[in-house]
């Protein structure tokens, strides 16, 4: 759910494959149309490059959020994901676990369907904290790379 990749790999990230289809279709000589293909494709790599490094950024953004709540003298700025996340937990364990199971053996209980927007938040939540745990892991070897390649 990162509404910025979803806008680069899904409606910007289409027109490097629709201007691809237009050079093979009306470009006639060999020589231009191989040009115009190593052009498209250099203009791709660079897009993917600012690609990733706003992916990058948007994920040290968030991480920044997580790590400020952690870091809060305030308990329930502290505690609010966590608290979040397993109420969803419970939810779920109860609705497709327990009454999945009961369900099994009385016909009349039925599993009621999680809305979409709250399977969506589960999904950002916990990405958000694999993705936050994963950053912070992999920062302290990310960070020499990325000021080594800045550097060149």
């Amino acid at each position: 759910m990162n509404p910025l990749k979803d806008l680069l790999t899904g409606g910007i990230g289409g027109i490097f494959s629709g201007a691809k289809d237009i050079i093979n279709q009306f470009v006639a000589n060999p020589e231009q149309k191989l040009e115009a293909t190593q052009k498209m494709a250099e203009l791709e790599t660079g897009f993917r490059e600012k690609q990733i490094e706003a992916e990058r950024d948007f994920a040290a953004e968030q991480a920044k959020v997580v790590i400020a709540e952690a870091q809060s003298d305030s308990w329930l700025a502290k505690n609010w994901r966590p608290i979040t996340m397993l109420t969803f937990v419970a939810i779920i364990v109860w609705n497709y676990i327990v009454v999945g199971t009961i369900g099994a053996f009385v016909p009349s209980i039925h599993v009621v369907e999680i809305p979409t927007d709250m399977w969506g938040l589960l999904k950002l939540g916990i990405g958000g904290y694999i993705g936050s745990r994963t950053l912070e892991k992999v920062a302290d070897s990310i960070v020499p790379a990325i000021a080594a390649k800045k550097a060149q």
